[in-house]
């Protein structure tokens, strides 16, 4: 026992110590170990993810900002040239900077520092701040937007929404179909946002991999479906 514990490593953190025959105080102790070992591995391995995932999300911006500079300096362009892609630069740098914030307070909630708040947020209001986002890429592939939401406030947490709405819209926009539809609803009998799209359908071996960070298939595998639906509980 004292060997295997003291060769765990971080790359060997899933190690678990051999339980004795008996289940005596020495079993008790082992078993309390391994349990503490596992929590430990969940630790590490949410902590790799998050950086994974925050590596992600901040290359897309950097990405737009590196192409942008490298259009402007391949020539000479008149004054309002410069300014619409100086323009655009700004825009993915307050993208980025939104993304740290939003990083930052995952981190802080992942941690047990902060938890998800239950507040008054305007839903409405919400989704047409995000709508600018969502704008130049919805009408690049001729998709329809519409959105039924009241006006009144529905209770939550302002930045998990927003994250959630954002990356939904995105993904159904990048990986659905030309001309296809999005449609966000707020179903009242069941206090819930409806989330509903046209878009490229999982076959059922896929199904147990959706909820696995950055999954994603061969889009030459995908075949479109009449619409597929989430629900965000309010």
């Amino acid at each position: 026992m004292i060997r295997t514990a003291s060769g765990i490593t971080d790359a060997t953190m899933g190690t678990q110590l051999h339980l004795p025959l008996h289940k005596d105080e020495f079993y008790d102790l082992t078993q309390t170990i391994n349990d503490l070992l596992g929590r430990i591995e969940e630790s590490m391995l949410r902590q790799k993810q998050f950086t994974s995932d925050a590596s992600h999300e901040i290359r897309t911006p950097l990405a737009a900002i590196r192409g942008t500079l490298e259009v402007l300096i391949r020539k000479q362009r008149e004054p309002a040239a410069y300014q619409e892609k100086i323009s655009g630069i700004i825009q993915q740098v307050d993208r980025l900077d939104r993304l740290l914030d939003q990083l930052l307070e995952l981190a802080r909630i992942e941690s047990g520092i902060t938890k998800p708040k239950h507040e008054p947020v305007p839903l409405a209001a919400l989704v047409s701040g995000l709508y600018t986002k969502w704008k130049d890429a919805v009408e690049v592939k001729g998709i329809s937007l519409s959105v039924r939401i009241p006006d009144d406030d529905r209770h939550g947490d302002k930045l998990f929404l927003e994250i959630i709405l954002d990356n939904l819209v995105h993904n159904a926009i990048k990986y659905g179909k030309e001309q296809g539809h999005i449609l966000i609803d707020w179903d009242e009998g069941q206090r819930s946002l409806l989330y509903v799209m046209m878009a490229m359908a999982f076959p059922e071996e896929h199904l147990p991999n959706i909820f696995s960070r950055f999954y994603r298939r061969s889009i030459q595998e995908l075949q479109y479906q009449r619409k597929r639906a989430w629900t965000l509980h309010c």
